[in-house]
């Protein structure tokens, strides 16, 4: 199983020029830096939010930018300017097969 993901943790650092994921403390981090690349300052994600994220993902890059990337979607459809847990599990329930 570790082997199968190191390829994920490989081109997810490469892509991201140092910024990863990586641990619980470096995702609100890696969210802002990720948002910075598109142009955004504002912080998008809610504490609840980033800590469900972590949870549902355990960091993994590609995972994260999946997940995240949904429950930006939730929000917008929500007409609010940032992400909650309920985004978040709502992310979670679509992407579920």
């Amino acid at each position: 199983m570790a082997m199968a993901l190191l390829p994920q943790r490989i081109a997810g650092r490469a892509s991201s020029r140092g910024a990863h994921a990586g641990s619980r403390e470096e995702l609100p981090d890696y969210l802002a830096h990720r948002l910075r690349r598109v142009g955004c300052e504002l912080p998008l994600f809610e504490p609840e939010a980033i800590e469900g994220l972590y949870q549902a993902t355990h960091g993994m890059p590609r995972p994260v930018g999946r997940l995240a990337h949904y429950a930006l979607t939730c929000a917008a459809q929500d007409q609010v300017h940032r992400v909650s847990a309920d985004h978040l599990q709502t992310a979670l329930e679509e992407l579920r097969p």
